[in-house]
């Protein structure tokens, strides 16, 4: 009798019997069967294309809405960098200021020396009114009584 001490590499080399073509379609068949189950498991129903087909189209509503959003965005971004230019080109620096107050700095000193210079002068004009209208009275006074 010969020994069943085959090595698995003879055993590989060897035709299959109906036994093991059974056996090996019965667990193909339980694999389809599980791999057949697990995919209509995974597969999308037409309620759940709906809904997502309703989902896309709310995000396509959305996404004109952002768009709008954004042009006016752009928009007012657009005006507000022509007032900012402007603003930079017509505002007064602090260098300008600082000349602009120089200059009323000046002015102001100017008023006010001729402000005490015309004060002098109105007291002196006073002054020589005075002495005229004396030197009248005076006049009127001798003619009175008579003295050249």
């Amino acid at each position: 009798m010969k020994t069943q001490n085959k090595s698995i590499a003879d055993l590989h080399k060897q035709p299959a019997t109906k036994a093991d073509i059974a056996k090996l379609e019965t667990g193909l068949r339980k694999d389809m069967v599980a791999m057949e189950t697990g995919l209509r498991k995974d597969m999308a129903t037409k309620k759940d294309l709906n809904e997502v087909k309703q989902d896309v189209s709310a995000l396509k509503t959305d996404m004109g809405s952002v768009k709008q959003s954004i042009g006016k965005l752009a928009v007012q971004t657009l005006k507000n960098t022509e007032d900012i230019e402007w603003i930079k080109e017509n505002m007064v620096t602090k260098n300008d200021h600082n000349k602009v107050m120089t200059a009323l700095d000046e002015v102001l000193r100017i008023v006010k020396k001729t402000d005490i210079e015309q004060t002098a002068v109105n007291a002196r004009l006073e002054r020589v009114e005075r002495e005229k209208a004396d030197k009248t009275e005076v006049v009127k006074i001798k003619a009175h009584i008579g003295m050249p």
